[in-house]
Parts: C-alpha cells; sequence; structure tokens
C-alpha cells in the first residue's frame, strides 16, 4: 500500500481477475501458490494423469527440515519414484517457464542490478549464469553493543550469522572445514560452547563457531540433457508452443539432497511464481498471472 497500491473491493467476488493484479499475503509465493496451483491442476485433469503420484508437503523447509531426512529413510518404499518435481522458487524474469544452460538463459543483468540497486556484483564468472555454478558465503546479520542508544560502552561480545550457498561440487564438511580454517588463519581461537572468564583470559582472540552441519542441505544437480531433464522440457513445450528457459543452478534451501540420496531420484524444479515476490519479506505476494499459467505448467507436467 505504502507504493502506491489500492485495495480491490469486493475481490472474492468478482468472476475475473487480470494477470498483473497481485494477492499480498504472508507465504503467497512461497509456496502457498504451488499447492494451491497443483490441486488445481489435478482438478482440471479430472485426477487422471499419466502417473501415479507422491504429494510431499515440508512444513519445515525454512528450519532446515530437521525431520524429513528421518521420515524419507522410514517411508523408502513407498516415496520410491522416477522423477521428483520441485515447485519452489521463482520463475525466469522474462516470465517464461523454467528449468539447465548458461548462455541460452535471457538475463537482462543490467536491468537485475538496477532493480536490486547495486552497481555491479562481486566478479565471479562472465555472467550471472556462470556466477550461480559457483559457492557464495553470505553475511545475513550482524549484532553487537548498542546501535540506536547513546550509550559509550565496550560491548561483551558480537555475533555474526552467516550461510554458504552450496553448489554440487562444493560439500557441506569440506566447505565448513574451509570456514573454520580460515578463521583460525586470522589468529582466533575457536570453541563449540560459550567460553568461560578463565578461555577469555587465556586467548586474545576468541570465536564460538556454532553450526548446522547435521542440517546442511548439500546440492544437487540434473543435468539438463538426462532423460528426466529432457521430458519435462519437451512436455513444457508442447503445451506452450516455445522452449522453457534451462536453468543449470537454482538457490534455495530446498531438502532435495536426502530424496536424491534415499531413493536415487532425479530431481528438477519447475518453479511457477513471479521473480518479484518478495518471499521471504515484507509484502510479499503473488502475479495472479502466475498463478494462472502455473496451473498450465502442471497440468502439462503431470500428463507427461
Amino acid at each position: 500500500m505504502e507504493g502506491g497500491a489500492r485495495t480491490i473491493a469486493n475481490f472474492t467476488a468478482l468472476d475475473r481477475f487480470p494477470d498483473d493484479w497481485r494477492l499480498y499475503a504472508r507465504s503467497a509465493s512461497d509456496d502457498k501458490a504451488p499447492i494451491v496451483a497443483l490441486m488445481a491442476a489435478l482438478d482440471s485433469l479430472g485426477g487422471k494423469t499419466r502417473a501415479n503420484l507422491h504429494v510431499v508437503l515440508d512444513g519445515e523447509e525454512e528450519m532446515g527440515s530437521p525431520s524429513l531426512t528421518g521420515a524419507i529413510a522410514r517411508y523408502r518404499d513407498k516415496l520410491r519414484a522416477d522423477l521428483l518435481l520441485i515447485l519452489d522458487g521463482p520463475v525466469h524474469p522474462n516470465g517464461r517457464p523454467t528449468r539447465c544452460i548458461l548462455k541460452s538463459v535471457p538475463d537482462d543483468e543490467a536491468g537485475l542490478l538496477n532493480l536490486f540497486g547495486v552497481v555491479h556484483p562481486d566478479a565471479v564468472g562472465e555472467s550471472l549464469q556462470e556466477a550461480l555454478q559457483f559457492p557464495s558465503l553470505n553475511i545475513r546479520g550482524m549484532r553487537s553493543g548498542y546501535v540506536d542508544e547513546p550509550r559509550t560502552i565496550i560491548p561483551a561480545d558480537a555475533t555474526a550469522a552467516i550461510d554458504i550457498r552450496l553448489v554440487k561440487e562444493t560439500p557441506a564438511a569440506r566447505m565448513l572445514e574451509r570456514l573454520r580454517a580460515h578463521i583460525e588463519k586470522q589468529g582466533y581461537h575457536i570453541v563449540e560452547d560459550q567460553p568461560d572468564d578463565a578461555t577469555r583470559l587465556r586467548f586474545a582472540k576468541l570465536v564460538r563457531l556454532k553450526t548446522t552441519e547435521g542440517e546442511a542441505m548439500e546440492a544437487y544437480r540434473t543435468e539438463p540433457d538426462s532423460p528426466a531433464a529432457v521430458q519435462v522440457t519437451q512436455a513444457l513445450e508442447r503445451m506452450w508452443g516455445a522452449p522453457p528457459v534451462q536453468i543449470r543452478t537454482m538457490g534455495g534451501t530446498v531438502p532435495i539432497a536426502p530424496f536424491i540420496r534415499e531413493l536415487g531420484v532425479p530431481a528438477v524444479s519447475v518453479p511457477i511464481v513471479s521473480f518479484d515476490n518478495n518471499q521471504h519479506s515484507d509484502n510479499e505476494n503473488l502475479r495472479m498471472g502466475n498463478l494462472w499459467s502455473g496451473i498450465v505448467t502442471l497440468a502439462a507436467t503431470l500428463q507427461m
């Protein structure tokens, strides 16, 4: 609303919803929209598909999916499949259906920099898509002392929260090992628990490193020329009359690695929601046209 949007009167009583209207709500795109679109696609097909379906809804994905790995191992026989379709994440900014292949992706890199208010990104690779093939380290939050209050103190501690985006070639344990080695190289002594006074007096540079190694989501990749990827690509091309955008690597904490490890099943992402949906942030939203096209896209994949 602060950006000039207006409330649509009697919204639920309308028969038509223009494509560019947006629905603002928590989880509107991530992940209520894919769930609703999948159900609508099944309804449109009268429940008749060319394959048996197993639907997995992970209510703990934003927490690292602590229960999922054990559940997959426990119900391995019931979950066996030929293909895993992942409905998480946004479509490419140009609006065409997504999935893997660097130079063919029609990125508007100048437009993206303008959208995010960035002069230039870190120099990794020759393009955005090449950069996405590398891991990243992000400092997502820092906290120490008083910021808004004028108190002259010496902070007792400082906390930095970081995350490491993995790719297939960078196992989580190896990346954590390298992070630990870098901290030690700066002269810090690393402890696992809160240090006592004796430890504080012994080491001038002290760090407590708390990790979620056990909850790390290993990266995966289904190559674009694999039978599963080709099947999805052909289904979307038949439906839309044009090939989908194929993205080799996408980011996210979607816990797919346990399925691949336990079941040996290939996984392909078929995102449907709009690129600028503000997921995880204030004013998360769903562009209505993406919901309609998403239903069609998912119906096409269900009829492969």
